[in-house]
């Protein structure tokens, strides 16, 4: 999925959360969060210095695609919760737990490496809806496979709800 498909996730589960008693600062909290494993791709394409995804783009390789990373945080953040409960109110951790987890789940469709889930006790990779292209020509591969209908319905849906929340405002 694509960076834009991420946060448009994002955006849907932060309206879920907001819908479930969570403050409505809770949607922007959740889109961003839902995009943070991609900051590696910001890292990449400052070292490239252009915005070009290229055959040694494999940014699922990095730790920010993870999940014992976002584990550890986790942690911290529980820890950080039972300290002081207002200083990490309870819908930032569900927050950060949807945003993380659909964006590795989603990571894991329409890909050619997915996520390793298990890493580092194993280095099996999870991949659903292959899709076998090199790094550089992903993109387009990508957007002609069958598995970015996913992304395009969470785009169309995220926009769709977008719109609702402002005509109800």
């Amino acid at each position: 999925m694509t960076f834009i498909g991420h946060m448009a996730a994002g955006f849907l589960l932060g309206n879920a959360l907001e819908v479930s008693g969570a403050p409505d600062i809770v949607i922007p909290v959740t889109t961003v969060v839902a995009a943070l494993p991609d900051i590696d791709g910001l890292v990449y394409f400052a070292a490239k210095r252009k915005i070009a995804i290229e055959d040694d783009f494999a940014h699922h390789r990095w730790f920010t695609h993870k999940p014992v990373f976002w584990f550890g945080i986790l942690i911290l953040t529980g820890i950080a919760r039972v300290i002081s409960p207002s200083y990490m109110p309870l819908w930032l951790v569900w927050s950060y737990i949807v945003g993380i987890g659909s964006h590795l789940i989603l990571d894991c469709i329409g890909t050619t490496d997915g996520i390793q889930w298990l890493w580092p006790f194993s280095k099996k990779w999870c991949i659903f809806w292959e899709v076998e292209a090199s790094k550089g020509e992903w993109l387009r591969l990508y957007l002609e496979h069958p598995s970015a209908w996913v992304e395009r319905i969470v785009i169309a849906v995220a926009v769709f709800a977008a719109i609702l929340r402002i005509a109800l405002l």
